[in-house]
């Protein structure tokens, strides 16, 4: 009875590990596609970023490099092979199709370098909140806190640009609720599919 036991343990333990795995997979985000120019903030000393055949830069293989402002072709966002909470976008760069992290792209439909309209929220940083704050300068450190914004709540955005202090992160300049101010731009994701 014992063994019997440990054996339907065992399979529910290999079941869920499955399952895990195949729902990680399925988690691809169509909505939103479309071009994206890329600004590299993850390392912060690069002014580039890689594209890997698997959506992680430890367990993938490098197949090309994308230099800032240039444009990708993204069809969909996923998580990545890590525990990081990372987000990873499949692109196509000049036929290279594979993995670049999402944090390092800007939304820019007609690659015009215009981001306006509607974005949702989705807290990347700090990786423990489901909410985002509004500050009045492009940075938590420098700016007061105007107000909160739960994650899957929407946000108009009127522009990005960098933060106040070393480079690192986006700030998109947005509204909320009548109030205006700047949210982290890896924070929010495009609602391409509504429009």
């Amino acid at each position: 009875m014992k063994r019997y036991l440990a054996f339907l343990t065992l399979l529910a333990l290999l079941i869920s590990l499955c399952a895990g795995f195949t729902l990680a997979e399925e988690e691809q985000d169509t909505s939103i596609a479309g071009w994206y120019r890329v600004y590299s903030i993850t390392p912060e000393d690069h002014n580039y970023s890689y594209i890997y055949d698997k959506p992680s830069s430890t367990k993938g293989e490098n197949l090309g490099r994308v230099d800032d402002d240039e444009y990708v072709y993204v069809y969909y966002k996923t998580g990545g092979l890590s525990k990081s909470g990372s987000r990873w976008a499949y692109c196509d760069y000049y036929g290279i199709q594979g993995y670049i992290r999402y944090e390092n792209l800007i939304y820019d439909p007609n690659e015009d370098g215009t981001v306006e309209g509607w974005y949702t929220v989705f807290t990347l940083v700090p990786e423990d909140h489901d909410y985002s704050y509004i500050y009045d300068k492009p940075s938590s450190s420098k700016g007061k806190n105007l107000g909160r914004v739960d994650d899957d709540e929407s946000v108009y955005v009127y522009s990005v640009e960098t933060g106040v202090g070393k480079k690192g992160s986006l700030w998109a300049y947005c509204e909320y609720n009548g109030i205006q101010g700047y949210i982290r731009y890896d924070n929010i994701t495009p609602e391409t599919a509504m429009e």
